[in-house]
């Protein structure tokens, strides 16, 4: 079975409503596929975050190698 590491990153607009979507989407492919997984990683950056925080992002948001090497953003 090939794991496939996702950062999801929904931000702000349509993203809170079709990066759920399209999670299941994806899902939907591995379960038909039957030899992929997806796992995701989630971030809350964007507007909320920033409401709370005073940031868009945490100062180490773009470290971790999960988000370099993989990035899920629908905008």
């Amino acid at each position: 079975m090939k794991n496939i590491k996702l950062a999801v990153i929904p931000g702000d607009g349509i993203g809170k409503e079709v990066v759920p979507a399209s999670l299941k989407v994806l899902d939907t492919i591995a379960d038909i596929h039957g030899g992929l997984k997806f796992e995701y990683e989630h971030f809350d950056y964007g507007c909320d975050y920033y409401l709370e925080h005073g940031s868009m992002m945490a100062p180490d948001g773009m470290e971790p190698d999960l988000i370099k090497s993989k990035l899920l953003k629908i905008h």
